[in-house]
């Protein structure tokens, strides 16, 4: 999604980060490079969705429109029966260790596994609490753009362009290098020709006076 505005972008971004936090989202990612463009990723419930690109439609005009919406409640849903199982591994571990019968080199392998589980289910509840805040979010990439800028209209046509005429100028650049070799080659030639000529000359003009 693209957002030409007037005026500078810096007081524009502050204005659509309050839009976006307003509606349960965030700002995944940001670029601001000067006062004329901006790029933005935004999550943002899936809900909030038409909302928020009704908000930011009010501060501009919208040149162009793109969004994901990315699906984690399968993917929750298997982390969290991962920690479950974590868990039940855990509260086995517990009972035998507190087992007063368990030798000591059991005891030890116990404590060992203990750590592990452990550590293994302090990974998986994070991995969770990532998961369930990306659940049914849409991801909105959002460019700003100022009134005015020769690439606010299209920005990726406008590289495009760039980098077509650059590699034109240097096809021309090329052309002409080429041109200028071949312009001289016969020069060069007949220049080493009379220079073989004069060698073979004072060649023959050493060995007759000898």
């Amino acid at each position: 999604m693209t957002l030409e505005i007037e005026g500078e972008v810096a007081p524009a971004l502050d204005a659509l980060r309050g839009e976006v936090v307003a509606r349960g989202g965030y700002l995944e990612s940001s670029a601001h490079s000067s006062d004329d463009f901006a790029e933005l990723e935004i999550r943002v419930p899936a809900s909030e969705l038409d909302g928020l690109r009704d908000a930011i439609a009010e501060r501009g005009t919208v040149t162009r429109t793109a969004e994901e919406v990315e699906d984690m409640t399968f993917a929750h849903a298997d982390v969290e029966a991962r920690v479950a199982s974590a868990r039940e591994e855990e509260q086995r571990l517990l009972a035998l260790y507190a087992d007063r019968a368990a030798s000591l080199a059991e005891v030890l392998l116990i404590e060992h596994e203990l750590t592990r589980v452990r550590g293994e289910v302090e990974r998986l509840e994070a991995e969770s609490r990532v998961l369930a805040d990306r659940v049914a979010m849409a991801r909105l990439s959002l460019g700003v753009v100022r009134a005015g800028v020769p690439f606010a209209r299209d920005p990726l046509g406008a590289i495009a362009s760039a980098g077509a005429a650059g590699l034109r100028a240097a096809g021309t650049m090329a052309l002409g290098a080429a041109v200028a070799f071949v312009a001289v080659v016969p020069s060069i030639v007949l220049v080493l020709a009379l220079a073989a000529l004069a060698w073979r000359g004072l060649r023959l003009v050493r060995r007759w006076a000898a």
